[in-house]
């Protein structure tokens, strides 16, 4: 709740292609690298999903509702 951000970084270097995560509400300017590419955040973040286990530091939660209408919230892991 905080308007944080993910961006690929295409600066030419090292860094050209991770994948930062900026909190701008908590005044985070510094940014926390999520992955080396969009494919490697991509393919963790499906893992998540499939096991249920951490993406950094959120959890899937999925919740089940009405016929055909599903909701998928990812929560704080403890």
């Amino acid at each position: 709740m905080d308007g944080g951000v993910l961006f690929v970084d295409h600066l030419p270097g090292p860094a050209y292609g991770h994948v930062y995560e900026m909190g701008i509400g908590s005044g985070d300017t510094e940014g926390g690298l999520w992955a080396t590419s969009p494919a490697d955040m991509f393919t963790n973040l499906t893992d998540s999903l499939t096991t249920g286990r951490p993406f950094h530091h959120f959890v899937p939660d999925t919740q089940r509702h009405a016929p055909g209408k599903h909701r998928l919230d990812w929560r704080v892991a403890r």
